[in-house]
């Protein structure tokens, strides 16, 4: 089975567990509060070469809003000089979006088996992109026509599946490919899946993202 994967990323991890429904503005006044969480998992993990935990980050006392508790999947892409330098993510939830964050940070840093470890000296160069995702939905259509007319441009990520053949592009991916034919035809290139392939049985889902971006460089 193909891993799902937006442009640059070939690890995500994918559950069906219990989603909960927030909005993405509610996530607007902890901006800050996520990319210091982090960073400062950068800082560590790096530093140890080991993930850290939760517990390693938040002090015994420290309330959190519970917004920051709620069930959500986010993608965590670091970049050095403009480069890819780490990128994994969770397309739907399976914790808490706060450890959901500190897991992918970990994750990008250390595991991202397309590169070597971020290591610690490099993380003054390092910016950190977070997207924080809605649930998938699954999308009706009768043709690829008809999901063409549906998808919205720059604003949608797709999941694209056919039998163990599947591929996801995160909504930046349109800065990529601006033209929803491209689009739909490189995912499925992505996919295993030739670029004029199409069958009844295609499923696709969309979610939307709210990005945090951190650019120190």
């Amino acid at each position: 089975m193909k891993t799902l994967t937006p442009a640059t990323v070939d690890q995500v991890t994918s559950t069906n567990n219990k989603f909960t429904n927030t909005s993405t503005s509610d996530f607007a006044l902890h901006h800050k509060y996520l990319l210091a969480i982090c960073r400062q998992c950068l800082q560590r993990c790096t530093a140890t070469q080991n993930d850290c935990s939760l517990s390693e980050l938040i002090k015994p006392r420290e309330k959190l809003d519970s917004v920051l508790y709620c069930y959500r999947a986010c993608f965590v892409t670091l970049q050095k000089k403009n480069k890819l330098r780490g990128c994994i993510g969770s397309l739907q939830a399976s914790r808490p979006l706060i450890e959901d964050l500190i897991h992918n940070t970990c994750a990008a840093a250390l595991h991202d088996n397309r590169f070597d470890a971020v290591q610690h000296q490099e993380i003054t160069q390092i910016d950190i992109h977070i997207s924080i995702l809605t649930e998938p939905v699954k999308m009706n259509y009768y043709s690829e026509q008809d999901l063409l007319k549906q998808l919205k441009q720059g604003v949608d990520g797709l999941i694209l599946s056919e039998g163990s053949n599947r591929a996801t592009y995160l909504p930046t991916v349109w800065q990529q490919h601006p033209n929803k034919l491209k689009f739909i035809q490189q995912l499925k290139l992505k996919a295993g899946l030739p670029i004029d392939y199409w069958s009844d049985t295609i499923e696709c889902k969309n979610y939307q993202c709210e990005n945090i971006r951190d650019n120190i460089n």
